[in-house]
């Protein structure tokens, strides 16, 4: 069965990726996306948090001292909760999660940037109270990065409330996510070359089957030529009665003369036994080339 064009093009083509737009990953809280997507933000938002936030902490002291280094410092780490939070509620609407499961752990981490903003250093270390909220804040953050990033989605295609009451379409937006329309097609494609190359090695094989068959029908048909006149000359020899296997053309027919002679019909022989005769005789001279 011959591949169809359209088969054979989508058989060599690649297979398509999204892609999601730089801005919209981290400004942009409508959608969903993959598990890679997420984690390619979350590194990118990691690396630029230290970087600049070591900058900000480096301007700032030299200005201020450690407060204007703790000032700084939580700014930037209040303008780079913004990104997290778009991220995080994109990733969480694929795990079909409510929007306050990212707004919480959100106010705890502003209110934990507000906090050091205002107490950069506290006299004596941390108090108990200090370390219990650090510790709940880092328990939460760990728990929702594993959660979000180790989990696959919770939901195929149905339509969700986004995180600003929109009703939004379930919408494709993973970088490394293949499109199942896509992969559909490309299994339909596999499918039929596989059921071609079948059907090409089935009629290979029966076209070598009947071959086989021909040739040994052949064969069996050349043997039995090759034995009928055997079988013939035995016969006649049989009828004329030349029982030794070394006679002559002159022995021989002088035995058929005889038997011509005592079988003939005008004599009162039988002509069908007259007949064999002849016969015989005629086959006899054709085996040895006799006139």
């Amino acid at each position: 069965m011959p591949l169809k064009p359209w088969a054979l093009t989508l058989a060599r083509a690649p297979r398509q990726r999204t892609r999601v737009k730089f801005l919209r990953l981290f400004l942009d809280g409508d959608g969903r996306i993959g598990r890679q997507d997420f984690w390619i933000g979350i590194f990118i938002l990691i690396v630029a948090n230290i970087i600049l936030g070591y900058v900000a902490g480096l301007v700032g002291w030299a200005v201020a001292g450690i407060w204007g280094a703790a000032i700084l410092a939580g700014l930037v780490g209040l303008a780079m909760s913004l990104p997290f939070y778009f991220l995080l509620v994109k990733r969480s609407n694929d795990r079909n999660y409510p929007p306050t499961y990212v707004q919480a752990l959100m106010a705890l981490n502003i209110a934990f940037q507000i906090k050091n903003m205002v107490i950069p250093i506290e006299v004596g270390g941390p108090s108990l109270l200090s370390m219990l909220f650090s510790l709940t804040i880092a328990v939460a953050g760990l728990w929702v990065l594993l959660d979000l990033g180790l989990f696959p989605s919770a939901i195929a295609s149905q339509p969700f409330e986004d995180v600003n009451g929109r009703r939004a379409i379930y919408e494709e937006t993973s970088v490394g996510r293949r499109s199942s329309g896509a992969e559909q097609a490309q299994s339909s494609v596999e499918e039929e070359l596989l059921r071609a190359q079948h059907e090409a090695r089935e009629r290979r094989r029966r076209a070598s089957a009947e071959e086989a068959e021909r040739m040994r029908q052949e064969s069996e048909r050349q043997r039995r030529e090759n034995e009928a006149p055997k079988n013939h000359i035995k016969n006649a020899e049989e009828i004329l009665g030349l029982t030794d296997a070394n006679y002559d053309y002159a022995s021989a027919k002088l035995r058929y003369i005889t038997l011509v002679k005592n079988f003939a019909s005008d004599t009162g022989g039988s002509s069908r036994l007259q007949q064999q005769i002849n016969d015989a005789w005629d086959t006899i001279k054709r085996a040895h080339g006799w006139k």
